[in-house]
């Protein structure tokens, strides 16, 4: 069967030229995210906004950095597409937990030949939510001086975005559970900031005061 030269009255080079631009701008994965990513402020709660860059995944993701200014606990915010299609929105869904079980083996691959302790992947759920906000891992590298360094990468799905926080610092081996309470609201703030949900609340499921540097 012939394909007619015209289609719906527009030439058939310039329909092309039409789909190509179309697809040209449904691929873009860093236009696609950056207006999710304008919704985070130039200060998250007592962390300062450091650079936005873009980082070579597959989609490409949109990276922005805070870093707290005394301690230099850093806190990396990426937001990617689906290669496929949009993410599944929430924390449950069987792609967060592949992304976190990847994210987990890098952070041990780039940590090298050190002695590191995983935490089982957990939740974190708001007060008065119902359904898990993030999905979490931690990696803990005991140091000398009784510090330990806290890798906590935290991801869950938002309006089809991948929503990825990655959370590094140090802290006293004898203050876990504060450190805990302190990553977790702060990757909760970074979700909130793009959910415009307002103030952040601890997880349910930490006990003890917000741990603040």
């Amino acid at each position: 069967m012939s394909i007619p030269y015209r289609l719906l009255g527009c030439p058939l080079p310039v329909l092309g030229l039409l789909l190509l631009v179309g697809c040209a701008q449904r691929q873009d994965p860093i236009n696609a995210v950056a207006p999710l990513a304008a919704r985070l402020p130039e200060q998250l709660a007592e962390f300062q906004r450091v650079d936005i860059t873009q980082v070579a995944t597959l989609p490409p993701s949109l990276g922005v950095r805070y870093r707290h200014p005394q301690t230099q606990t850093t806190v990396a915010v990426f937001l990617r597409q689906g290669a496929d299609g949009p993410w599944p929105d929430g924390a449950e869904s069987p792609e967060v937990q592949m992304e976190i079980t990847a994210s987990t083996l890098a952070m041990v691959a780039l940590l090298g030949n050190v002695p590191v302790a995983r935490v089982p992947d957990y939740a974190l759920t708001p007060a008065g939510e119902t359904a898990p906000a993030l999905r979490c891992t931690t990696v803990l590298v005991p140091l000398q001086q009784q510090m330990v360094r806290r890798e906590t990468v935290c991801a869950t799905g938002l309006n089809g975005t991948l929503v990825k926080v990655h959370v590094s610092g140090l802290h006293p081996r004898d203050r876990t559970d504060q450190a805990f309470q302190f990553f977790s609201s702060t990757a909760l703030q970074a979700l909130f900031a793009l959910r415009a949900d307002g103030p952040v609340v601890a997880p349910r499921d930490a006990s003890g005061p917000v741990f603040r540097l």
